[in-house]
Formats: C-alpha cells, sequence, structure tokens
C-alpha cells in the first residue's frame, strides 16, 4: 500500500506565477472602474438634487444649485487625488 499523503505533498503545482505586468494592469484597469464607477454615481446623486430642486414649486435658490455642484465637483476630485495618495 502507498502513502497517499505522501503523494499529494510531492505533485507539484502546474500553474505559472502571474507576472508583475498582468498583476499590474489588473489593478490599473480594477482602479479605474472603481473611479469610473463613484464617479458615476456622484454624479447621479447630483442630478437627482438638482432635479428636486429645480423642479420644486418654491422659489429655487441659485446658492443651492450652485453648493450642490460644487460638492460633486469637489468629490470626483478628491476620489482622482486618492487613488494613489504616494505617487508610488
Amino acid at each position: 500500500m502507498t502513502d497517499q499523503n505522501a503523494t499529494l505533498g510531492s505533485s507539484k503545482s502546474t500553474k505559472q506565477p502571474l507576472s508583475e505586468e498582468y498583476v499590474d494592469k489588473t489593478h490599473a484597469w480594477t482602479g479605474l472602474m472603481v473611479v469610473v464607477g463613484g464617479d458615476m454615481a456622484i454624479v447621479v446623486a447630483a442630478a437627482i438634487a438638482l432635479f428636486k430642486f429645480v423642479g420644486s414649486t418654491a422659489g429655487t435658490n441659485n446658492a443651492v444649485i450652485a453648493s450642490i455642484l460644487s460638492s460633486a465637483f469637489a468629490a470626483i476630485g478628491t476620489m482622482r487625488v486618492m487613488q494613489n495618495p504616494c505617487d508610488c
């Protein structure tokens, strides 16, 4: 009888290790998708807020619209900076 544990432990894997270039490319594409998805969420939230205030029967305050837009632009700009904060 042979020991199955001995043969399992000695078998070599046929998988090749991932190259650094492949890992970097995957990291870059994943980061891009996260940033674009976050930016789209911010745009949708800002659009909903603008439609809410512009479509209301009460007087639309231009300061409210300006603050919504500036907050959205600031959030999008912050997300892009935080993607690679140390420039490493």
